[in-house]
């Protein structure tokens, strides 16, 4: 048995190569996610050590919590004499190190360097060498900065830039723009800058710039003596640091930044093992249908096997071994082509800013396990059906036909199946609309409905292909009507072809209503939620300087001023997790975003805050209540709750407000989140304008916009986080487009015989083409408006499940529908084009006499 199976698999080549194409696929998405997230994990471990000591000296806080804020590290200064230090026990060396954020290089254009949400982190140069003797700072080109003019940068920075070592080039910084002359080039340890820009000065000119020219340091960077043990001598040098300071090792630090690290690349990691799993689904059903076909080709060659002797239990293994063989082949390529993948999406990185270093993707046994778990479980259990279908069928039956003609059982599985979506439909309706553990019941509503529909798609498709093959008759006559047979004569088949495409486009169709839904969303929120004629924000989305906010006043036309203050708090009582503290006058409460007291009053005394409601609602929080923040390892301000607010829907810019004097005590920093402009009734907006962008002038970070132009600025922003959903989702599709042109090829060399009959009664090469085309399309829209259904019925559920959380209007992307069912038809077209032309070229009588 096992030769005979060894001896047709390698008999059907075609049928061999077209089995493990889209599993194929599958496992490389499988193992490229893995193996990029691996390689994004060494990259920032070697990051992190690189920027760390042995022993490494830091505002409280740094490193003991989880969620540490650097930037408020000003508040407490190490003094310049590092003496204390260098005397413990067991110390080598001593560095004193400034590291400032925020810090944008701005290249030839006057525009900033750098990538979405990655830090701009600007240090004093020394070169103590990093944990464990490891590198710190290497140069890479040049020479260090000597001068106060000089500076040095990374690589990856001077490319992006259009500079060269030598030229000058300008700086964005809280306190306004330098310039400084590169000198070279350099990063810390082996690691690339992963996304962060950086700049190296020398320590004198570092002090001027971010502490005001005090003699001091943020930190300190302590060198062991060779074996002396770096966690023994935190706790000696903890014992000699002013109050305010905590030691922590190497180890200390790097677990503490691997949290936050973990955290950000545990999301990265599911979120490409999600479209890693949607890509196994879908490429399951084609294994299922390519299974389905070759069992019924195999029919007669099992049956005389059967007839031989040979026992159900072998015929079975026999089926399951080609399956294992197939999953075994598609695996190992898989597996290989993820390395491949991850070595692209490395590239991409690159180019967008992101460099890794020299650290190259390598397959770690995580991936190796997951594809081949993927590869060959995935594969034998989608042939465990066709598997026991063909063991159970009596030899005599098998040999006239009837396995692959039979159509016994069925309906029954596609009405189960009808039932199984009305069952779905009702729980996710509930949970949308009714309230109570509304998550669960849309999870379960989904995955029932989605489990139901695959298993009647023959029976909910009939009205469609119904009305397709009536259109078709029409406009292509006979081969019109033998194309509609053809896709409802074998139910089993079309449902594994329809669920591969369904299913994507189910999934793509729930991302464009959920996107056209925060789309709605945004432009409300804006529209009804955004006060004053202009803003001045950062380009970053960070706090900025004062300087806009102190001397917009005084321009002609400007009618008042409303500044948002905004820190990251912690708190000190609690281990909720770290909130948006926002400080704002109480003549700009409601000037800066729409928002309305609903109880009590507005913070004006020490200590007032008021609460969202929302908030209010998740912590029981009310009038009386009080809690401890800090921000950044700072002294704790005890707050006490004297309002309640409320914000329209889709308006949420912190949860806290107090008074500017209250702000101020908590945190030092003197920054604006953002700048609202109210014009005066005569005033000339164009002028206002200009004049707002000469005062922001000295910081390429900042923008000034109208309202119309925050609204466009944050739908980019949304557009391009759901491009890359796009793309993702698009390999569901790819793989299946693949499963149609699979189950054409299978389902030409299945009906050869069929195909010589109708040639020798006269059906020319164009008609046979004609029809197998029409098949193409009809499955393929099928598939489509299953898909496009069941994704509009997600998108409108879980729009209103997340109602609550932000999401209040709901958009229908009706011309995306459009254009999907067009691209449906388009595909069907093209999937149909090989199977056509193979199934025109076939010899007549060949044909005929194949059995």
């Amino acid at each position: 048995m096992w030769l005979a199976a060894w001896r047709s698999l390698l008999g059907h080549k075609l049928r061999f190569g077209l089995s493990t194409l889209a599993i194929t696929l599958a496992v490389a998405f499988v193992s490229g996610s893995l193996v990029f997230t691996n390689l994004l994990g060494a990259a920032f471990t070697n990051l992190t050590k690189g920027t760390l000591a042995d022993v490494n000296v830091a505002v409280e806080g740094t490193y003991s919590d989880a969620d540490p804020a650097p930037d408020a590290a000003e508040a407490r200064l190490l003094p310049v004499n590092l003496s204390a230090i260098g005397g413990v026990a067991g110390v080598a060396s001593v560095t004193g190190v400034i590291r400032a954020f925020n810090v944008f290089p701005v290249n030839r254009e006057g525009r900033v360097i750098g990538s979405p949400g990655a830090p701009a982190i600007a240090s004093n140069w020394f070169l103590a060498p990093g944990a464990d003797g490891g590198r710190g700072i290497v140069l890479r080109s040049g020479r260090e900065p000597a001068a106060a003019d000089e500076a040095v940068v990374d690589p990856a920075t001077l490319t992006a830039s259009g500079h060269e070592v030598g030229s000058a080039m300008d700086f964005s910084t809280p306190q306004g723009t330098i310039t400084k002359t590169v000198v070279g080039t350099a990063e810390w340890g082996d690691s690339g800058s992963v996304g962060a820009t950086y700049v190296f000065l020398t320590t004198s000119e570092a002090q001027r710039l971010f502490l005001g020219g005090k003699d001091a340091f943020l930190a300190g960077w302590v060198v062991a003596e060779p074996g002396v043990d770096a966690d023994v001598l935190a706790g000696r040098v903890k014992a000699v640091l002013p109050q305010g300071f905590e030691a922590a090792s190497a180890r200390a630090a790097s677990e503490a930044a691997g949290e936050r690290i973990n955290a950000s690349l545990g999301f990265l990691s599911t979120f490409l093992l999600v479209f890693a799993g949607i890509a196994a689904l879908v490429s399951s059903f084609l294994i299922v249908n390519t299974f389905n076909v070759i069992v019924a080709q195999r029919a007669r060659e099992l049956a005389l096997l059967r007839a031989i002797g040979a026992k159900r239990r072998q015929v079975r293994l026999s089926v399951l071994a080609e399956a294992g063989v197939i999953g075994t082949f598609a695996a190992t390529v898989g597996l290989f082509g993820g390395l491949g993948l991850a070595w692209l999406i490395r590239l991409v990185f690159s180019g967008l800013g992101f460099q890794l270093g020299s650290i190259a993707p390598t397959l770690t046994p995580a991936a190796v396990f997951a594809s081949y778990l993927v590869g060959v479980v995935v594969t034998v259990v989608a042939a465990m059906s066709p598997a026991m279908r063909a063991s159970r069928t009596p030899p005599v039956a098998a040999m006239s036909g009837a396995l692959a003609d039979s159509r016994a059982g069925r309906d029954w599985w596609g009405w189960a199946g009808l039932l199984a979506c009305l069952v779905g439909a009702a729980a996710l309706l509930f949970g949308g609309f009714g309230g109570f553990a509304q998550w669960w019941f849309v999870g379960i509503g989904a995955v029932v409905t989605l489990a139901g529909a695959v298993l009647a798609a023959p029976v909910l498709g009939r009205p469609v292909v119904a009305g397709l093959g009536a259109v078709f008759s029409r406009t292509h006559g006979e081969m019109g009507r033998l194309a509609t047979r053809n896709v409802v004569r074998q139910p089993r088949r079309l449902a594994a072809t329809v669920s591969a495409i369904m299913i994507g486009l189910a999934l793509v169709t729930t991302v464009a209503v959920l996107g056209a839904s925060a789309e709605a969303t945004l432009r409300a929120s804006v529209k009804d939620g955004l006060r004053g004629d202009l803003q001045v924000t950062s380009a970053s989305g960070r706090p900025f300087g004062a300087k806009v906010g102190d001397e917009a006043g005084s321009l002609p036309g400007v009618a008042a001023i409303h500044r948002m203050k905004a820190t990251m708090v912690q708190f000190t009582d609690s281990d909720r997790q770290p909130l948006t503290l926002v400080g704002l006058a109480e003549a700009s409460f409601d000037r800066v975003v729409a928002q309305t007291l609903v109880e009590g009053n507005l913070p004006t005394g020490d200590g007032e805050v008021i609460v969202s409601q929302h908030r209010s609602q998740q912590t029981g929080w009310g009038i009386g209540s009080s809690f401890g923040v800090t921000s950044g390892g700072g002294a704790a301000t005890t707050l006490r709750v004297v309002g309640i607010f409320d914000n329209p829907d889709g308006v949420r810019l912190g949860g806290l407000i107090v008074s500017p004097g209250t702000f101020s005590a908590i945190t030092p920093l003197d920054s604006d989140l953002i700048v609202s402009i109210d014009l005066g009734p005569d005033a000339d907006a164009a002028a206002v304008r200009s004049g707002l962008e000469d005062l922001a002038a000295g910081d390429p970070t900042l923008v000034v916009t109208n309202q119309a132009e925050w609204e466009e600025a944050q739908v980019a922003r949304l557009s391009t986080a759901l491009g890359l959903l796009y793309g993702l989702l698009g390999l569901a599709l790819v793989i299946a487009v693949l499963g149609v042109v699979n189950t054409l090829v299978l389902a030409v060399i299945e009906r050869t015989r069929e195909i010589g009959l109708l040639r020798a009664i006269g059906l020319t090469r164009p008609q046979l083409r004609r029809i197998i085309t029409l098949e193409a399309v009809m499955v393929s829209l099928l598939g489509c408006v299953l898909g496009v259904g069941l994704g509009l019925l997600y998108g409108v559920v879980i729009r209103q499940a997340a109602a609550s959380d932000g999401l209040s209007h709901l958009g229908i992307p009706w011309t995306q529908i459009g254009v999907f069912l067009a691209l449906t038809a388009v595909i069907g077209m093209l999937a149909a084009v090989w199977p056509a032309r193979r199934a025109s070229r076939l010899d007549i009588l060949a044909a005929i006499a194949t059995e």
